[in-house]
């Protein structure tokens, strides 16, 4: 279907990189409850699959150790020393397979990301140039998984010492607990309590940490990837942070900031990084198209500026102004906090609820690209 032409008379238009921009936030959104979602699916796939099982061999191993009597000789040191290797053999595999999932479904979210530029830069670039955009090839996407660093070191890399740092604190929390002359009850409680101290709760916030700055990761650098496939018509990366009040100092440095293809700091630039990026098209001119050849609403739609820095809050104003978009408010806080925000509540004060949680086929429902 053909897109509708612009109108010159009596609206103001956007341009092509206004709704690049406008796409890159309302993505960015969904993009952040996608995350919310992989992390829970991977909590509990660790919750059933394996915090359970090392629960009850380690009440087992534990009592035969008491039973036998407790001291501080070579007998009780070597069964000691079994029942850790055996309990960190657990929560290393068991991490190690979450990774494998996650790593499975990282794939799939680096192809929908180069699809979903595919068809935003598809829709903002005006039918008059007659552009055909080009996604990457499936191997130039799994590079992404298996050899693209992020912070300095491949994704099989982080899985790796997650899982080590994830047995280190069960070895370390069971033998306090055993020197100390603890509880079994009280042992199991400072692995499995409760408490934000208990060594599940630290192992389950790292790998929800993880999950969301793989995911982050991989939708950036797919979309650069994509980007690079269509250089000769993208003039710049337009660095975009301002989500919300948690954007950290590193990020609020770079907002708004264009940087080349390929070149620049891109997210995440930290653990639980939310910034995202934004490709900014190149001018009728400066593709070398005259102006006889382009009707004037397709020269002012491609004029190659590159719009002002938006907040979110900006962004939400936006697409509350206009009935067509309306709903995009709602799904991005939900109906009721969507209500606080039209009676002027800043969206500010929402940012300490997590986002609710969307699959990957939602967001293609979502996106229109199902």
């Amino acid at each position: 279907m053909a897109k509708k032409p612009l109108k010159l008379a009596g609206q103001a238009i956007d341009t092509a990189n206004e709704r690049l921009l406008s796409d890159a936030i309302r993505h960015a959104v969904y993009n952040e409850r996608l995350k919310t979602y992989e992390a829970n699916k991977i909590i509990q796939f660790l919750e059933q699959d394996v915090f359970k099982d090392l629960i009850d061999k380690l009440r087992i191993r534990i009592s035969k150790i008491t039973e036998r009597g407790f001291d501080v000789g070579p007998a009780t040191t070597r069964r000691i020393r079994t029942m850790l290797g055996d309990i960190n053999d657990i929560i290393g595999s068991g991490v190690k397979e979450a990774n494998l999932v996650l790593v499975g479904d990282l794939k799939q979210i680096a192809i929908h990301e180069s699809e979903w530029q595919v068809k935003t830069l598809t829709n903002a670039t005006p039918d008059a140039l007659k552009i055909t955009y080009q996604i990457p090839t499936p191997t130039q996407l799994n590079t992404i998984i298996t050899s693209d660093p992020m912070q300095g070191d491949i994704l099989k890399k982080w899985g790796q010492r997650l899982s080590a740092s994830s047995q280190e604190e069960l070895r370390r929390a069971v033998q306090i607990g055993m020197v100390e002359g603890e509880s079994i009850p009280k042992i199991v409680n400072r692995v499995a309590g409760a408490d934000s101290a208990s060594v599940f709760n630290k192992i389950k916030r790292n790998v929800a940490s993880y999950t969301r700055t793989a995911i982050s990761h991989v939708n950036n650098r797919a979309a650069e990837t994509t980007w690079q496939e269509n250089e000769d018509m993208i003039k710049g990366v337009v660095y975009v942070a301002t989500l919300d009040s948690r954007t950290t100092l590193i990020c609020m440095g770079l907002d708004g900031e264009v940087f080349k293809v390929g070149n620049g700091p891109r997210p995440p630039q930290h653990y639980n990084c939310r910034s995202t990026t934004a490709p900014a098209l190149k001018s009728w001119k400066e593709l070398g198209i005259k102006a006889s050849e382009i009707p004037a609403g397709t020269r002012a739609s491609m004029n190659g500026q590159v719009p002002k820095e938006m907040t979110y809050n900006d962004w939400l104003k936006k697409m509350d102004a206009n009935p067509k978009t309306q709903h995009l408010v709602n799904d991005a806080l939900g109906r009721d906090r969507a209500k606080l925000f039209r009676e002027g509540v800043s969206v500010q004060k929402f940012t300490d609820s997590n986002n609710s949680p969307l699959t990957l086929a939602e967001i293609r429902v979502k996106e229109g690209m199902a």
